[in-house]
Formats: C-alpha cells, sequence, structure tokens
C-alpha cells in the first residue's frame, strides 16, 4: 500500500537567511531529515506532496497582510522550496 510524505512550509522565506519569515539555524536544520524522507518515499513509490500557501504581490486585503510582513509571493524567491 502506498503511503503520502507531506512536506508543508520549507521555502525560503521560512528556512533561508534572508527570508521574510525564517525560522533560521532551526529551519535549516531540517533539510537533512526532509530530504532523507523524500529520498525514502522516493524509493517505496509513495506519494510525495510539497506546498505552502501563496500571496498575491501587495495583496492588502489578506488576513495575513496585517500580522505578517509580505511572503511567500506568487512567482517570488521567497515563495521556492529550500535546499
Amino acid at each position: 500500500m502506498k503511503q503520502a510524505l507531506l512536506v508543508v512550509d520549507y521555502s525560503n522565506d521560512f528556512a533561508h537567511d534572508n527570508g521574510a519569515l525564517t525560522a533560521g539555524r532551526a529551519g535549516q536544520a531540517l533539510d537533512a531529515p526532509i530530504l532523507a524522507e523524500i529520498e525514502r518515499a522516493l524509493a517505496d513509490g509513495d506519494f510525495i506532496f510539497i506546498c505552502h500557501d501563496e500571496h498575491a504581490a501587495g495583496d492588502a486585503y489578506h488576513p495575513e497582510a496585517a500580522l505578517f510582513p509580505a511572503h511567500h509571493v506568487k512567482g517570488g524567491w521567497g515563495a521556492e522550496i529550500y535546499g
């Protein structure tokens, strides 16, 4: 039976030193374990889902706009997968 691996919010904005909402080294420390799980899932033929939200540039009406700086801007570097 196939299983699924779900990787959520592992993006440049959340993990890279220059990310808009970076977790810094704590987030970067997850790189090797996440990669190991992805490699295991690939070898087992499992499903892999890598996802996060995306925001339109300058969307002042999104509920997160009042809480956080711009992040995961669609098509931007910050929305790219880290690592």
